[in-house]
């Protein structure tokens, strides 16, 4: 099998996965996720920060930091062709987010973009983790563009327990996570 089937494999295998967890237990997870996110944006000075808007019950709702740790301006991507991706301010999600590309919300098209160098903080989406950074995306290699070009943002993630894994297929063109934020703990890749 050559490495995009395994990836692809690993994407269904995973998805499925997640998908049938308890509700409960992921609400719970996504709740302790966004309350150590929420620590770790109070004690910064007001950053530029990349977000993401969820697309899965297993991704926490980001959303309210906007109002919860205003001091922040947030960022949220915007997918366009090619699979690159631009980031634009919103400052009011209900007014300022869309539906987009793949049913997840994105900013609308006309508000100020942020010049991936100009990023402090990107917040990474992803079906899996290993301890040492790999990152099992969705497959649209997105912010695997996007994220070189951020060469002064502290990268992380937020990640259910049940998204780390021992191992996961990876090539040169991922690229690692150096933090991976989880519930109860935190892994500095």
């Amino acid at each position: 099998m050559n490495p995009a089937e395994e990836k692809k494999r690993c994407r269904h295998e995973i998805l499925s996965h997640l998908l049938r967890l308890p509700l409960r237990q992921v609400q719970e997870e996504c709740s302790l996720l966004r309350e150590r996110l929420t620590s770790v944006l109070a004690v910064e000075p007001p950053l530029r920060v990349c977000l993401y808007a969820s697309a899965f019950l297993f991704e926490p709702d980001l959303l309210p930091l906007l109002r919860e740790q205003p001091q922040h301006s947030y960022y949220f991507p915007r997918c366009g062709k090619a699979h690159s991706m631009t980031f634009h301010r919103v400052r009011d999600p209900d007014t300022d987010l869309i539906p987009g590309r793949f049913g997840i919300r994105e900013p609308l098209e006309d508000l100020p973009s942020l010049a991936p160098q100009d990023a402090q903080m990107v917040v990474v989406p992803g079906l899996a983790f290993t301890p040492d950074g790999c990152r099992l995306g969705h497959g649209g290699g997105y912010y695997d563009r996007f994220l070189p070009l951020c060469s002064k943002a502290r990268v992380l993630a937020l990640a259910l327990s049940q998204q780390m894994k021992p191992t996961l297929p990876c090539d040169e063109y991922d690229v690692r996570i150096r933090e991976i934020i989880l519930a109860r703990e935190q892994a500095l890749c």
